[in-house]
């Protein structure tokens, strides 16, 4: 069995082994530095992705100096790409988005992660785009039904609430006229007939008040229908905006599906490895 100090690497071999790594620590140091000057972006994502030390990452990135760059870089390529895009707001370091064309109205649609680096189409406008309808109205007949509605309910509780009071107001007649007929002992002729007739308008007012609770007053049902108006306006504004970017992306890039593609070829050509290429300065 071997002992424990058999089982040690001697100071040698420990000299050796770390002299290596901080060779290999200097190497990667020196070419990450040489790939930054030179602004080699597939060299600057291999090395940094890849092998370069922890520290080594985090020191040379600390104030966003890397990812200043490779935004920089891959703004200045995809525009170069693809002249159609337009520039919409750098969200942090890594994310950056844009829109196509310069319709007015437009939201941003492209993202890219400077980080991965990765250029997509932003989820929830994909989704939108792949299940669009031109001719789909239900959304919009939808509120229209539900603006009917209301006229509708209103006017029905309302009819209720007028036939209710018709019938009150021959009761309201007979109590007054009872009432007025009371003997000297202040007492109704037929009293039996007098209370009964109280209940009665008991119970029809509570149901008229009931009703009136129900049925929207003027200024709250004016305020419920602009609430859908509003609605109805904005779900056509989306869809105008929608039927515009998918005719834009007609446009520029044939179809939806092509485009995908173009975006992830971009993304496969930019890193190709390359030749070293001098400082670009164009802004960014």
């Amino acid at each position: 069995m071997p002992t424990s100090q058999e089982q040690q690497p001697s100071f040698g071999e420990v000299k050796a082994s770390a002299s290596k790594n901080i060779g290999q620590l200097l190497q990667d140091l020196q070419s990450f530095e040489h790939a930054i000057e030179t602004e080699n972006v597939a060299e600057i994502y291999r090395i940094y992705q890849g092998k370069l030390h922890k520290e080594l990452k985090e020191t040379s990135n600390q104030n966003h100096e890397i990812d200043n760059l490779l935004a920089r870089k891959l703004h200045d390529a995809l525009l170069a790409r693809f002249e159609y895009l337009q520039f919409v707001k750098k969200i942090s370091p890594t994310l950056l988005q844009y829109r196509i064309g310069q319709y007015y109205h437009q939201r941003p649609t492209i993202m890219v992660d400077v980080s991965v680096p990765k250029i997509y189409i932003e989820p929830t406008v994909l989704n939108e785009w792949r299940n669009f309808n031109e001719t789909d109205q239900s959304q919009l007949k939808e509120i229209e039904q539900k603006i009917n509605q209301l006229d509708v309910q209103n006017l029905t509780l309302q009819s209720e609430v007028e036939e209710l009071e018709k019938k009150l107001l021959p009761i309201n007649k007979q109590i007054q006229l009872m009432s007025q007929q009371k003997t000297i002992f202040n007492r109704v002729k037929n009293e039996e007939e007098y209370l009964q007739l109280l209940n009665t308008k008991k119970q029809l007012e509570a149901d008229i008040q009931k009703l009136n609770v129900q049925k929207d007053d003027d200024t709250t049902l004016n305020r419920r229908k602009e609430a859908y108006q509003q609605d109805y306006f904005n779900i056509q504004l989306h869809r105008a905006l929608i039927t515009k970017e998918l005719r834009l992306v007609q446009k520029y890039a044939t179809s939806l599906d092509h485009l995908e593609a173009e975006l992830m070829q971009f993304i496969t050509d930019y890193l190709l490895p390359r030749e070293e290429v001098q400082a670009n300065d164009k802004g960014f």
